[in-house]
């Protein structure tokens, strides 16, 4: 089993279909041998930018409420990773390869957690400590 984390566009995407995700990033994310979860910190993520009108398509559609988002989450099979202490002080050891706080994030949790974390952002491959599959 492997356990994969998803960043914030992937998760979107593989609800959406806004977007196609790589054949090989999609049949990862279907294989019920694999355990996948999605961060709280991209409910964070997506509602600010909500909140700012920087969210386009159907991905409001996911975090409308707390019960929306946990609905989306059991019907995907999805699990959801909350934000620890020791998640949010992994970041202070993390080399400033990405500044974008939400990544960063993720990051610091799929490092912690020994998770692979599934992303299209290749800049997060500098990661030395991080199993990471880019993809979209």
């Amino acid at each position: 089993m492997t356990r994969l984390l998803l960043d914030t566009h992937i998760f979107v995407w593989a609800k959406t279909a806004e977007k196609p995700l790589k054949p090989v990033i999609a049949a990862m994310i279907a294989d019920p041998a694999n355990e996948v979860v999605v961060s709280l910190a991209s409910a964070w993520e997506l509602i600010i930018k909500s909140a700012l009108g920087k969210l386009e398509g159907d991905a409001s559609l996911l975090i409308g409420s707390l019960e929306t988002f946990e609905f989306v989450l059991a019907d995907s099979g999805f699990g959801l990773l909350q934000i620890r202490p020791e998640h949010v002080f992994a970041i202070q050891r993390l080399p400033l390869h990405h500044r974008d706080p939400f990544d960063r994030l993720i990051v610091a949790q799929a490092i912690a957690e020994r998770m692979r974390l599934v992303t299209v952002d290749r800049r997060l491959e500098a990661y030395a400590d991080l199993d990471v599959v880019v993809g979209a």
